[in-house]
C-alpha cells in the first residue's frame, strides 16, 4: 500500500511496478497543483485540479501489465492496513506516520516512510520484530583450499598458497575432502574467528586425527534476525544507516529539522515560504523545542538528540523546504523502492532504521535575495523555490545531447525534462 502519489510517491510506484511486485495499491485524495509539476512526471498542466492518482494511473499501469495496480479510497484504518504486507507513507508528516506505524505493528505489517524537503530527504524503515534476512550481502559463498590445520584446543586453519579467505568473525564454514583430519569432512557449520587474511580458528581440534593434506573450506550463508523499533520509539532513540560519513554529524540535526518543518506545516497549512527569514526562524524555534527533554508522569515524550542545534543548517534547509526537485525524488524514491523489495523478499540488509540524505552543496554560494524566489505560477515554481529564478533561466537555455537512451539514459532524460 503506497500512500501519497506526489513526485516521491510516483518514483517509488514506478520502480515497484517495473520490479514486478504482485500488487500495488495507491491511496491519495490530493489534487494536482503546480508544485507537483516539477517532480510528478505523470502529471501535466492539463491535470491541475484532478486527483493525482486519476491523472497517473493509466500511464503507471502501462509500465508492467503483470502488476495489479488498485486504488484505495476512503479513510485508512487498522482493518484496511491488515490486508497488506507493507505500507509506505510518502511525504506524510511524522505525526501521521507514527499513527500508521502503530497500526502496522499491531497487525504485523511492515512499514516505511519517505520524505523530501528541497535538497534534503529521509527514509524510515520498520520491518517489525525478529525480521529474517536470508542473505545479508548477496555475494556467493566463498570456497578455498586448505593449506594446514593445527591439532590443538583452538585449531587454526591456514589457506593454501596464502590465498585470502575473505571471511569475517562469526561466519560459518564446513569442510570437504580433508586428508588425515577426516572428522572435519561434512561437519555441521562451525563459527570462525579471523586471525589474519590467511588464517582463522574453528574451535577444538585436539581430539581429531592429524591433518595430512588437501581439503576445501566452504562458507555457509547464515540468516540474520533483526528487531526493529517503532517510529515512536525511534524518534526518541534513533539509529541511522549513514549515507555520507563526511556528514555523519548532520544525521540527528536533520531528524530534528524534518520534525520542525512538519510541525510548521501542521500549524500553518503550508511549508515555510522560500527564502523567508521569519519562517525559517520559526522552524529554528521548533527544532529547539524538539531537542528538549520532556518527561510527563515518568514517561519520556521528547529527548535531547544533539548538544546544540546547528542554526545555519536549520535556516538553510527551512528556506528551501517547500521546493520539489525531480533528481531528489529520484534518489530518495529509488532507495525507498529498493528497501521495499528487501522488506518483501528478506534478501539483503535493510536500512536500520533512519536514512538521511542531503545535497546542500548544490545551493549557490551566496544567499539569494527574496526577489529570486518569487512564485510565478509556472510548472518550475517548486524548483525556483530552491535555486531561484536566475538559475532556472540558465537551465532553460541549456542544449543537451544524450548518447544512449537505455535505463540510465531514460532516467537522465526524465530529470532533464522535469
Amino acid at each position: 500500500l503506497l500512500i501519497g502519489l506526489g513526485g516521491l510517491g510516483i518514483e517509488i510506484a514506478k520502480d515497484l511496478a517495473l520490479a514486478g511486485v504482485k500488487s500495488l495499491t495507491l491511496h491519495d485524495p490530493t489534487e494536482v497543483t503546480t508544485r507537483d509539476l516539477t517532480s510528478q512526471f505523470y502529471c501535466t498542466e492539463e491535470d491541475l485540479g484532478r486527483n493525482r492518482i486519476e491523472a497517473s494511473l493509466e500511464k503507471l499501469s502501462s509500465l508492467n501489465p503483470h502488476v495489479k495496480i488498485d486504488v484505495l479510497e476512503g479513510p485508512i484504518n487498522g482493518t484496511v492496513i491488515s490486508k497488506y504486507s507493507l505500507v509506505i507513507c510518502c511525504e506524510n508528516c511524522f505525526g501521521e506516520c507514527v499513527k500508521v506505524n502503530d497500526a502496522c505493528r499491531h497487525h504485523g505489517v511492515k512499514f516505511m516512510m519517505a520524505q523530501t524537503r528541497g535538497l534534503a530527504g529521509n527514509i524510515f524503515v520498520d520491518l517489525g520484530k525478529d525480521f529474517e534476512v536470508t542473505d545479508t550481502n548477496g555475494e556467493n559463498p566463498v570456497q578455498f583450499m586448505v593449506g594446514s590445520i593445527t591439532q590443538e584446543e583452538v585449531g587454526v586453519v591456514m589457506t593454501l598458497d596464502e590465498q585470502r579467505h575473505g571471511l569475517e568473525d562469526g561466519d560459518l564454514v564446513t569442510f570437504s575432502d580433508v586428508q588425515g583430519m577426516t572428522e572435519l569432512n561434512g561437519i555441521e557449520p562451525v563459527p570462525i574467528k579471523v586471525l589474519g587474511p590467511y588464517t582463522f580458528t574453528i574451535g577444538d581440534t585436539s581430539k581429531y586425527s592429524a591433518y595430512k593434506n588437501g581439503g576445501y573450506v566452504h562458507q555457509v550463508k547464515k540468516t540474520a534476525r533483526i528487531d526493529f523499533k517503532s517510529l515512536r520509539e525511534s524518534l526518541l532513540d534513533p539509529e541511522f544507516t549513514t549515507s555520507d560519513f563526511a556528514k555523519i554529524e548532520r544525521e540527528r540535526q536533520l531528524l530534528l529539522i524534518f520534525q520542525a518543518i512538519d510541525s510548521f506545516f501542521i500549524q500553518f497549512g503550508a511549508f515555510p515560504r522560500p527564502g523567508d527569514q521569519q519562517d525559517a526562524e520559526y522552524v529554528l524555534q521548533m527544532a529547539n523545542h524538539f531537542n528538549r527533554e520532556i518527561i510527563v508522569e515518568g514517561k519520556v515524550l521528547n529527548r535531547q538528540l544533539v548538544d546544540k542545534i546547528d542554526k545555519k543548517l536549520v535556516l538553510t534547509v527551512a528556506k528551501i523546504a517547500s521546493g520539489q526537485l525531480s533528481p531528489m525524488t529520484a534518489v530518495i524514491g529509488s532507495i525507498a523502492a529498493q528497501e521495499a523489495l528487501k522488506a518483501c523478499s528478506g534478501k539483503f540488509m535493510p536500512i536500520k532504521q533512519f536514512f538521511m540524505f542531503d545535497a546542500l552543496e548544490a545551493l549557490p554560494d551566496k544567499e539569494l535575495p527574496m526577489s529570486e524566489y518569487e512564485q510565478t505560477g509556472s510548472r518550475y515554481d517548486a524548483q525556483i523555490a530552491v535555486f531561484g529564478k536566475t538559475l532556472q533561466k540558465r537551465i532553460e537555455s541549456l542544449k543537451y545531447f544524450l548518447v544512449g537512451a537505455g535505463a540510465i539514459g531514460c532516467e537522465m532524460l526524465k530529470n532533464w525534462a522535469m
